[in-house]
């Protein structure tokens, strides 16, 4: 497994690629001579519609729509995790952050960046 890479003009040829799974942002990625990038955004805009809004805010009233579409998605989010059991919201895949320590993680650094940048206090532990 790579993680976390920087794979920027890597070149895999005469190579057999199966079971492979890429996650992460992707650009002017060609597979046997095709350039699959478009198929890719295609594919998630239509899985991910809010993708499209994120990309298109300019006015604060788009960012007060886009806030109330992350709040929707993300209270959806709670409420399957709520029906997990508790151990399941614990648990880590893939060496990935469990449900519980990702919320934590959000909670902390929405908590510093209003801290730090909103109200200008310095957080306990912050670069200044």
């Amino acid at each position: 497994m790579f993680r976390d890479c920087d794979v920027r003009t890597l070149k895999i040829a005469d190579s057999s690629l199966v079971d492979v799974n890429i996650s992460g942002f992707i650009s002017n990625v060609v597979v046997n001579d095709v350039d699959v990038t478009a198929f890719v955004e295609a594919e998630l805009e239509r899985r991910h519609p809010e993708r499209t809004q994120v990309r298109a805010m300019q006015a604060a009233d788009d960012y007060r729509a886009t806030w109330d579409t992350m709040e929707g998605l993300w209270s959806a989010t709670v409420a399957r995790a709520r029906r997990l059991p508790e151990s399941a919201r614990h648990e880590r895949i893939d060496d990935e952050w469990s449900f519980v320590e990702t919320l934590h993680h959000l909670v902390f650094a929405t908590d510093a960046w209003a801290s730090r940048a909103v109200r200008d206090l310095k957080v306990l532990g912050a670069r200044t």
